[in-house]
């Protein structure tokens, strides 16, 4: 991916907190580049949570419930 598109390269303008949700079979996306993601947001203090679902990709069902779940549950974390 050219620097100019990858998201890696922005991290410094995201400051709201973000949940990171990640399947460990994606592969487009390694889970490397997820958990440097992560790495960024501590590193600067950013609220920020990392979910990976060890054997799912980014599609299929389960992992939409799982999505959806474990957004309902960041999203009452950070409203509180």
């Amino acid at each position: 991916m050219p620097k100019s598109l990858s998201p890696i390269h922005k991290l410094d303008r995201i400051k709201t907190p973000l949940i990171v949700l990640h399947g460990a079979n994606d592969t487009n996306v390694p889970l490397i580049e997820a958990e440097q993601i992560v790495a960024d947001f501590k590193r600067r203090e950013v609220r920020s949570n990392m979910c990976c679902f060890p054997t799912r990709a980014m599609a299929g069902r389960s992992f939409q419930t799982g999505f959806v779940r474990r957004r309902r549950s960041y999203i009452s974390s950070i409203a509180t």
